[in-house]
């Protein structure tokens, strides 16, 4: 009896250990790498313009103009902190797009003179 309560606390101790490192690895194997190439690729939701927010998954011409009125975002969260996009279309999305905190847009996002 001693020893089969022993054994089985043992497997539950051995269980809680193992689930949780097993998750953990999950979720950090889910991460993409972050090279210099795909970061020259994410698109600044503080000022891209239409067409370039909807040329990301699941974001159409209302939710782009949805995150265009909502500017300036001080995060990336921030599109789902002030109810701008649903979590399910930020969570396609959050791996494309950053948040920069310049007055000045990038260069390539500025107006003709």
């Amino acid at each position: 009896m001693k020893t089969s309560m022993s054994r089985t606390i043992f497997l539950l101790l051995l269980l809680m250990l193992t689930v949780p490192l097993s998750v953990e690895s999950t979720l950090y194997a889910a991460q993409p790498s972050t090279s210099k190439k795909d970061s020259e690729a994410l698109i600044d939701i503080n000022f891209a313009t239409k067409q370039q927010l909807t040329t990301l998954p699941g974001i159409d011409d209302k939710l782009a103009q949805k995150i265009i009125d909502g500017r300036p975002y001080r995060t990336i969260r921030g599109l789902v902190i002030n109810a701008v996009i649903p979590m399910a279309e930020f969570s396609k999305i959050q791996n494309r797009i950053i948040a920069r905190h310049s007055s000045i847009p990038p260069a390539s996002n500025r107006p003709s003179r």
